[in-house]
């Protein structure tokens, strides 16, 4: 039982190898992984106990502080944990976990816009008097419309492109 999870355990660690980078630091992707926990949990969780035979002393040390003496993850994770985990557990490990999860989430996560944008100009009040036809408008116009309406925040995804595993030849 021990030699199958410590051949899952390095498995785990070469497929880490080729996972993508999620950048554990932006709040799009601890927004994700606040949505997607409890299935990274319960991913996770059976791992820690082989902590010391997958991390180095520094990294078991970090998890152990981080964990403050539990030997699960928190079932509700704040950001200052999220922000503190890939210096406990390296960020490869944690996009093996997580990563498809996250990707998933930060396809399609959006951002509201800062309280402080403008309104779009479809919801300006309308003019009390128009302009006779046949004036031409003032110098000193606003903008059209279509300039002063925010516009759609671009979508977060931290897909990087990874190079083929090495293919394995049989010996004869």
């Amino acid at each position: 039982m021990q030699l199958t999870k410590s051949i899952l355990a390095l498995a785990a660690l070469a497929v880490a190898a080729f996972a993508a980078d999620i950048d554990w630091t932006s709040q799009p992707t601890l927004d994700c992984a606040k949505a997607n926990w409890p299935a990274i949990k319960a991913k996770a969780d059976p791992m820690l106990p082989m902590a010391g035979a997958i991390l180095t002393p520094a990294q078991v040390a970090a998890l152990s502080s981080l964990l403050g003496g539990a030997t699960t993850l928190p079932a509700n994770p704040s950001d200052a944990f999220l922000r503190a985990l890939p210096n406990a557990i390296p960020v490869s490990l944690l996009n093996t976990l997580s990563g498809a999860l996250i990707d998933s989430c930060l396809a399609t996560h959006t951002v509201a816009p800062p309280a402080s944008s403008a309104p779009p100009a479809s919801s300006a009040p309308p003019a009390s008097s128009a302009p006779p036809a046949s004036s031409a408008p003032p110098a000193s116009s606003a903008p059209p419309a279509s300039s002063a309406a925010p516009t759609e925040p671009p979508a977060y995804s931290s897909v990087v492109p990874t190079p083929e595993p090495a293919k394995c030849i049989p010996r004869h």
